[in-house]
């Protein structure tokens, strides 16, 4: 229940907010400085509705990424935006929420269709991933401590380089259900040269149990 005090919080915080994504994207760019190793480049639009053409890791070449922001949503205490990436590996798009009061951030209504090369060309991953992800995840919390996930992803043709050979898994497909303190992903496949069935829980502090 929202006590007066509250209300007229949000409401200060929501008429804050209003006026700050008035501002063209390029000032909001200018004062804040993006995670370690990415950049954000090129802008156009305002914070409202707009976008960067360069987006990159690491000198890497990403695509671009465009944002449209949800107003009504303010009037509940959350900054909502539609946000929508295409580059060379593949596109995805979703809805990012970040709770004013709570501070929390989530995506919801993520889809993807990725290359796999992207996450050993981030350095992700020892080996070079072969094969594409097609994900389609109805949430992903990232202030839980650790991944919480749901929904369902399809690595189609997955592969791994390991020296001059090439391992083949066929078709895997991955079940995300967030439990208490754990994310659940139940692995099966279609097999290439490895069959690949099991389960693998996200833990805390990037802990992974099989």
């Amino acid at each position: 229940m929202f006590t007066p005090r509250r209300l007229t919080l949000i409401g200060l915080l929501a008429y804050g907010l209003f006026l700050l994504l008035q501002l063209p994207a390029s000032q909001l760019l200018a004062r804040i400085a993006p995670p370690t190793g990415w950049s954000l480049d090129a802008p156009h639009g305002s914070v409202w509705h707009g976008g960067v053409d360069r987006f990159g890791h690491q000198g890497r070449a990403l695509g671009r990424l465009q944002w449209s922001v949800r107003p009504w949503a303010l009037l509940l205490g959350e900054l909502r935006a539609d946000w929508h990436w295409e580059g060379p590996y593949g596109t995805a798009r979703g809805e990012a929420r970040y709770g004013l009061i709570g501070r929390q951030l989530s995506i919801h209504d993520l889809h993807t269709d990725l290359a796999m090369a992207l996450v050993s060309d981030l350095g992700w991953s020892p080996f070079p991933l072969q094969g594409r992800l097609a994900a389609t995840l109805a949430r992903v919390d990232l202030d839980t401590g650790f991944p919480a996930l749901q929904g369902k992803a399809h690595w189609q043709q997955a592969g791994v380089k390991v020296g001059d050979e090439a391992l083949s898994f066929g078709r895997v497909d991955l079940q995300a259900e967030p439990r208490k303190d754990h994310t659940r992903l139940a692995l099966s496949s279609v097999p290439g040269d490895v069959a690949v069935q099991g389960e693998i829980r996200l833990q805390p502090a990037a802990r992974v149990g099989l």
